[in-house]
């Protein structure tokens, strides 16, 4: 009898287990949200989208190199002093004409890649806005912000902040 206890308490905790662990669903990847926030007219219609969740053959990769350009010579490499990796997944768009739109998504590893991400993002909108200053663009940006949701950090540079912003949020949820 004693046997049959701890077999069904076995059972039940792997089974409790199982579910749990089925149940959670995978960090949605950087591309995606970035695809729902570019679907709700977050970019003018030309550009290009660059992301780390490619082959690095592909004309899609974001390089070490362009992305340091864009966001400073801290955002090459993003690891830790630990040697783990404080960022998981990046995708970028880029306008193709001169225009001040921008949006990044950051998929962070934890709250310190959150908050270094979040510093490189910001360091970049002053320098978005400080390059459009004065220029018939300046109004556009006083929206732009970026946004940090639980393990991703948004940078946002667009006509609609308000709807660029919810239609990550509801990628990110999954919904």
């Amino acid at each position: 009898m004693l046997d049959v206890r701890r077999t069904s308490l076995l059972f039940m905790i792997v089974f409790c287990f199982l579910m749990t662990s089925c149940s959670r669903q995978p960090p949605v990847s950087a591309a995606v949200v970035l695809d729902s926030m570019c679907e709700v007219g977050g970019k003018p219609t030309n550009g290009v989208v660059r992301m780390r969740g490619v082959s690095s053959d592909s004309p899609l990769y974001l390089t070490d190199s362009l992305l340091s350009a864009l966001y400073g010579e801290a955002a090459r490499g993003w690891m830790g002093d630990d040697g783990v990796p404080l960022i998981n997944d990046v995708a970028l768009f880029l306008p193709a004409a001169k225009t001040p739109y921008e949006l990044a998504v950051f998929r962070c590893s934890d709250a310190r890649g959150t908050a270094t991400a979040a510093a490189i993002c910001r360091a970049r909108l002053d320098a978005i806005c400080c390059a459009w200053q004065g220029s018939e663009w300046a109004g556009e940006l006083e929206d732009s912000v970026v946004a940090v949701e639980g393990e991703y950090v948004l940078l946002v540079v667009a006509p609609d902040t308000d709807a660029v912003l919810e239609a990550a949020r509801r990628a990110i949820r999954g919904g």
